[in-house]
């Protein structure tokens, strides 16, 4: 798949909230991930996505989301995410914005950073 393959089906399935599947689909086994701030900035490898995952699972509600794009210039994509959610532990509600660029190799996401 080329990265405007991908980046559609990402968006496709985050736009329904399924971050957890486009995840599965869509990510190298060997996926680096780095967040814009925080002490663990760089996650590596599926097992310690899944780990991020469920931690954003346990700590989040999600309200609704709305994404943009893919935005392609191969073999990278970029989309825009606002995702409004709740701290479940908190109760803050907050309506969180992002960019983020994705790295598509021999069909996977390889690499995704967050502005």
């Amino acid at each position: 798949m080329t990265a405007r393959e991908v980046g559609e089906g990402l968006v496709a399935l985050c736009s329904e909230g399924k971050f957890d599947e486009a995840s599965l689909k869509y990510y190298a086994a060997d996926i680096v991930s780095v967040e814009a701030e925080g002490e663990d900035r760089e996650t590596r490898g599926m097992d310690a996505i899944k780990a991020k995952i469920d931690w954003w699972n346990n700590t989040f509600e999600l309200h609704g989301q709305k994404v943009e794009g893919p935005w392609v210039n191969e073999p990278q994509f970029l989309i825009k995410l606002e995702v409004d959610i709740t701290n479940k532990e908190t109760g803050e509600r907050q309506l969180m914005k992002e960019h983020c660029l994705y790295t598509v190799e021999n069909g996977k996401i390889v690499h995704e950073r967050f502005f």
